[in-house]
């Protein structure tokens, strides 16, 4: 399997999984989870850079709201790789543009998809520059999918799972993410990142209103989130012409204010609330693959999941 069938498969079968375990471990939130895969994700070019990075290919966005309507916003974006060789893996000298992007986020300008390039202003300008826990790699071990504590590292002495990489469980994750650097090595497995996400001890916040900011990472987010396409085909996971499944919230959380923000994006874009979910939207056109987690305290317990 390649990179798109991994994200793919944590789109289609995490999702509802992730719901259930949040629910279960922090039972003072309601939670509403969806995701929405896009295969080849937007593409952007920056002055010197030669070749044109992927601008990532998964993310995660978090919006968790009060008793009193107020939103907070967290976002982790992911470039997904494979570890086909050794581990620590070393990024190619091919792919150094990619990081060059991560690293430094020089000023770019979206270049694929059409939505996203035929914008107004196409041009965003990420501040500071330098590393942030907004954007990491999304290292992959398919021989150690089977590991027992079900995608996580696993450590070996204590019989459970810490969440941190040591050197005595760091050959055994299944999905870890890596800070960008030359020599990626995972930091926290994913599940561990995703907690700390959820906690805002991860990730990079961002605000709610995408047309009154003056911070480009929030216009970068509210872009990907509102150019997005529905069928897919994944032939390695046996999926065909597959529904991606909207992530706008649906349920319990169909008037959230997380929804409503971006279906009146959306509209004031496009003029209709449609067309980022498009039957017919071209494979491969699409943005980036989207997991949004939503959450709302029950009545009798507003505390923040911890």
């Amino acid at each position: 399997m390649q990179e798109p069938d991994y994200v793919a498969m944590l789109t289609y079968f995490f999702t509802p999984h992730l719901e259930d375990i949040l629910a279960k471990t922090f039972p003072q939130y309601t939670f509403e989870v969806g995701g929405v895969f896009c295969h080849q994700s937007p593409l952007v070019s920056y002055s010197g850079g030669g070749k044109n990075p992927e601008l990532g290919d998964l993310l995660f966005v978090y919006a968790e709201e009060d008793d009193a309507g107020q939103v907070q916003y967290n976002s982790l974006l992911l470039q997904a790789k494979i570890i086909r060789d050794k581990y620590p893996k070393s990024v190619d000298p091919n792919e150094q543009h990619q990081l060059y992007l991560y690293q430094n986020w020089p000023k770019f300008t979206y270049v694929r998809p059409p939505e996203l390039a035929n914008l107004p202003d196409p041009t965003r300008d990420i501040q500071p520059k330098a590393i942030n826990d907004g954007a990491q790699y999304l290292l992959i071990d398919p021989q150690n999918s089977g590991c027992r504590c079900g995608g996580c590292c696993f450590c070996r002495k204590k019989k459970r799972c810490s969440g941190i990489v040591t050197k005595d469980c760091e050959k055994e994750f299944f999905m870890g993410c890596a800070v960008p650097a030359q020599t990626l090595i995972v930091d926290k497995c994913l599940s561990w990142e995703l907690l700390d996400f959820l906690k805002f001890k991860a990730g990079r916040t961002f605000e709610e209103d995408p047309f009154n900011t003056q911070d480009d990472w929030t216009k970068m987010i509210w872009d990907l989130l509102v150019n997005g396409c529905r069928v897919y085909n994944r032939t390695k996971i046996k999926h065909a012409n597959k529904k991606r499944g909207g992530f706008a919230s649906s349920g319990d959380f169909a008037q959230s204010k997380f929804a409503k923000t971006l279906s009146d994006a959306v509209k004031k874009i496009y003029g209709t609330e449609d067309v980022g979910f498009r039957e017919d939207f071209p494979e491969g056109e699409g943005g980036v693959s989207v997991i949004v987690i939503e959450s709302k305290p029950n009545k009798q317990d507003g505390a923040r999941p911890r």
